[in-house]
């Protein structure tokens, strides 16, 4: 009977912490999709990266201060945003833009801000 109720409880646990880690997960995927802030930056180069079967667009800019930043430029359903190829050919080298991005840059994990909308200037 004992075994029982400690098999019981180490179950319990491990789908509490299974359903926790997936409720801190959600949660942080759709706060980090709205925590927009913008940057004004001078555009430096862009490129296209393909992996297996999925690609995104960096575009490097570089700030009124000298810091060099890099952006994501890709779709996002849960802020209506289906336009980064057309934000990706408007966008050019040498030309000053105000980005709003969300998200935050994870180097270890090559994680990029990602570009939410653009304004020319």
């Amino acid at each position: 009977m004992i075994k029982r109720e400690k098999k019981f409880g180490f179950t319990k646990t491990v789908i509490t912490l299974v359903i926790l880690i997936f409720v801190i997960g959600i949660f942080s995927s759709v706060w980090l999709s709205f925590n927009d802030h913008e940057y004004t930056v001078t555009i430096t180069d862009k490129e296209r990266v393909n992996k297996d079967d999925y690609s995104k667009y960096l575009i490097f800019g570089e700030d009124e201060n000298g810091t060099v930043h890099v952006f994501e430029n890709t779709d996002t359903a849960l802020r209506f945003k289906f336009n980064s190829s057309d934000i990706y050919g408007k966008v050019k080298e040498g030309e000053t833009y105000t980005f709003v991005v969300t998200g935050i840059r994870i180097p270890v994990l090559d994680e990029y801000e990602n570009i939410i909308k653009v304004k020319r200037g």
